[in-house]
């Protein structure tokens, strides 16, 4: 799913640290420390060594690094090895790798286009 290569993102870098709200229809990929909510119709894809305190909402999610806040993703959710994902998860597919950490509730399901 990453691919950096793409014309239009945003991107967090890992000296960075960012608090308030993210609302791109690019993908975004964050690798600081981040505070707030992130939101786009695209992907967001949490690298490794990132530290989230923050809600997320996007088309597909997948996580490297460490979460505390709720994930909400139309697609799909991947959590990798050694992530940390605190908080709920609501998604149409999930695939939490072996060596993860979770917790927190977990809804799978159909979205509607209403």
């Amino acid at each position: 799913m990453i691919n950096k290569n793409e014309k239009k993102l945003v991107y967090i870098r890992k000296s960075d640290s960012f608090d308030g709200t993210i609302n791109s229809p690019d993908n975004i990929y964050l690798e600081g420390i981040i505070s707030g909510e992130v939101t786009t119709t695209k992907n967001i894809y949490i690298l490794k060594g990132s530290i989230l305190n923050t809600d997320l909402v996007a088309e597909n999610i997948q996580v490297f690094g460490a979460v505390k806040g709720n994930l909400t993703a139309k697609k799909k959710i991947i959590i990798n090895e050694a992530a940390r994902v605190y908080g709920d998860i609501k998604c149409h597919s999930l695939k939490l790798l072996e060596g993860a950490i979770y917790s927190g509730k977990i809804e799978v399901s159909e979205f509607s286009n209403k």
